[in-house]
């Protein structure tokens, strides 16, 4: 029997009764990988709020298409160039991007990583879910062009891209830390836009985004300090980049970007998204606290299955197997269409 979830509701002194806090009582003794299965807030709350449209912030479909002169200006037009820079690993020769029958699993990387993270996921999945590492600016194959600084920036070219290539495909999206950010933004985009919804938005060693910082930020320091900090929060840095002076400036360059992104990122309120949300943790995370995973509930009106696994922040990496198990459960689970 998975440990019982007891969430009761209270106000905080010095704010009005209708600010309520949810308290989430975790048992003492947590297992190695255990699950919690929680539900966002009631859709009859949100009626009216999901018909108000969001013009401050909304990605609407004019925008993708380029026909208000915003987007169409900043961005280049949506072709082969374009999306094989995102998905260079996309099906050739099939008729469509994205084969009939086939799960995209799009993933997203944390601060500084690459395509290489999702090296063995392939074959770790069921074979409905094709993995599609999502390759941002200025890394790998796309290190000529100019590095994102915010989460919008990634968000809105992404979506530009991708999105026409979709179709109808039910997608899921992947993101770990700096990537779970950009994947709980894509699915605000296409939400607001009026856009298909992923079928599952998997939100990996990253605390819920309306919580405040609690690490100052780093992007901005010195190179030896950059350096110090980074090692002494993420662990020492890869000694064989540190051998080779343009390998590491690279490097560096990259993460310090990632995480400027992730440092100046600033929620902003909105209606919770619809669909269904898995949240997963690092039981030893010193950055994501176990309590902060259960705030992500309150960001969709559809179900919040919370994860715990073994590990620090990189549970992904130390304990990989058991998280493409779960992983793949999880994506098991999916009510998919009839026809994939």
């Amino acid at each position: 029997m998975l440990p019982r979830v007891n969430k009761n509701c209270a106000t905080r002194k010095g704010v009005s009764d209708s600010a309520i806090i949810k308290k989430v009582v975790i048992p003492e003794a947590i297992p190695h990988h255990c699950v919690w299965p929680l539900f966002g807030r009631s859709a009859g709350r949100w009626e009216g709020t999901l018909k108000t449209p969001f013009v401050n912030t909304a990605l609407r479909k004019d925008e993708l298409s380029g026909r208000n002169g915003t987007l169409g200006q900043q961005l280049p037009p949506v072709g082969e160039d374009n999306w094989k820079g995102w998905l260079p690993w996309l099906a050739e020769g099939t008729g469509a991007p994205f084969p009939p029958g086939v799960v995209p699993l799009f993933c997203f990387p944390y601060a500084g990583g690459g395509s290489w993270i999702f090296a063995r996921w392939p074959k770790a999945l069921d074979a409905r879910f094709r993995v599609f590492p999502v390759v941002l600016p200025g890394r790998e194959h796309r290190l000529a062009e100019p590095l994102p600084h915010s989460i919008d920036e990634i968000v809105s070219e992404w979506i530009r891209v991708t999105v026409p290539l979709l179709g109808q495909n039910p997608f899921v999206l992947f993101g770990h830390s700096f990537g779970a950010l950009v994947v709980f933004e894509i699915t605000r985009q296409l939400a607001r836009a009026g856009l298909a919804a992923p079928q599952l938005v998997i939100v990996s060693g990253c605390r819920a985004p309306t919580l405040p910082r609690t690490w100052s930020p780093i992007h901005h320091l010195p190179e030896e300090k950059f350096c110090q900090e980074v090692e002494r929060r993420f662990g020492v840095l890869p000694p064989q980049l540190r051998r080779d002076p343009k390998a590491f400036a690279i490097y560096l360059r990259i993460l310090r970007a990632d995480l400027k992104a992730v440092e100046t990122y600033e929620f902003k309120p909105a209606a919770p998204v619809m669909c269904p949300f898995a949240v997963f943790g690092g039981r030893e995370d010193p950055f994501v606290p176990v309590m902060d995973l259960f705030d992500w509930a309150d960001l969709t009106v559809g179900e919040c299955r919370i994860e715990l696994f073994p590990g620090g922040h990189f549970f992904l990496r130390e304990h990989q197997q058991l998280f493409l198990k779960a992983l793949k459960s999880r994506l098991e689970g999916l009510r998919l269409p009839a026809a994939v």
